[in-house]
């Protein structure tokens, strides 16, 4: 019995270019700084919710140094779903800046292959400029995000509603910081092979 044989088309051939890897590089790293600074404005956000929190049971003991109970539970459950607030504004932006991330460090390493070593062009300077910048908000965001986490860990247990949402936010910083721990790696790799590739300094 023949065998029927599917040919390639023309249409069905793809391969990206340095123009295209260019534009993903520029797409992705917009991305993924947008998300970085979303993430960085819910932390201002939250520090700004847990300061007046503060002040407002300062306030509360200024006027009955001896709370009862149920107003301290009352506050623990209000400050707890600030924390909550704060946890699920972040959730979605780890994963998005995953994906960006990705797609950006591929447009690079691509870049890096296919660009000539004796020719320094403008596309090439450009990928690395947006290369250390991005490094450098990386970094920016890991040591906000490492004091923030310290803050929220060194809470009191006061009561356990505010307890899981102390966790919950524990738990979403944990898992961004590792992620933008492994980006702030791959990107230092990729910082290296342009510098191996071509004199920057």
């Amino acid at each position: 019995m023949a065998t029927l044989v599917i040919k390639e088309t023309i249409q069905d051939f793809e391969e990206l270019g340095i123009i295209d890897y260019q534009d993903d590089l520029e797409s992705a790293f917009a991305n993924s700084t947008e998300s970085m600074i979303r993430i960085s404005e819910s932390v201002e956000w939250v520090g700004t919710k847990l300061n007046e929190k503060t002040a407002e049971l300062e306030r509360m003991k200024a006027k009955k140094p001896e709370l009862g109970t149920k107003e301290l539970r009352n506050f623990c459950q209000r400050s707890a779903m600030v924390m909550n607030d704060f946890a699920s504004r972040l959730e979605p932006e780890i994963p998005l800046f995953i994906r960006n991330f990705e797609i950006g460090a591929n447009a690079i390493s691509q870049l890096i292959n296919l660009s000539s070593e004796d020719k320094l062009t403008e596309d090439v300077v450009l990928a690395y400029t947006s290369t250390v910048s991005l490094s450098g908000q990386i970094s920016g965001t890991i040591n906000s995000m490492e004091g923030f986490q310290n803050e929220v860990s060194s809470l009191p247990r006061m009561e356990k509603e505010l307890n899981r949402a102390r966790h919950n936010v524990e738990i979403k910083l944990s898992n961004l910081i590792e992620q933008m721990n492994i980006s702030y790696s791959i990107i230092g790799e990729l910082i290296k092979q342009f510098k191996d590739k071509y004199d920057f300094k």
